[in-house]
């Protein structure tokens, strides 16, 4: 993903766990979340959850939070979708799905900003 979005105007933020997410997200601070759904600690379902509920709480807007994972299956995905995610990409990931994925949400990553 790293290499995907190499640029200078784009700014990445990696976590380890899910508990560093929790610690680390602040509602409007983020563009977008890639989360990774096999995350030591607290996985990328509970870190998701968690997000949505602090975004509920303070009044924020819904941020895309796209899942990623290696397994695909229809309950993987449910689970994900479930859990407040807006989309699930399967790894390994292939540049141009990932791109139109991104580019989906490009208009609430727009209105987010203003």
């Amino acid at each position: 993903m790293k290499k995907f979005l190499k640029s200078d105007i784009i700014f990445i933020d990696h976590a380890e766990n899910g508990k560093i997410v929790t610690k680390k997200f602040k509602p409007n601070s983020y563009d977008l979340v890639l989360m990774d759904l096999r995350m030591p600690e607290i996985d990328g379902y509970e870190a998701t959850k968690w997000i949505r509920k602090l975004e509920k709480e303070q009044h924020a807007s819904n941020i895309p939070i796209i899942a990623i994972s290696a397994s695909s299956t229809k309950e993987e995905v449910q689970k994900s979708l479930c859990s407040g995610c807006n989309e699930h990409l399967s790894k390994p990931l292939k540049k141009d799905p990932f791109f139109k994925t991104i580019f989906r949400y490009y208009d609430i990553l727009k209105q987010n900003r203003n």
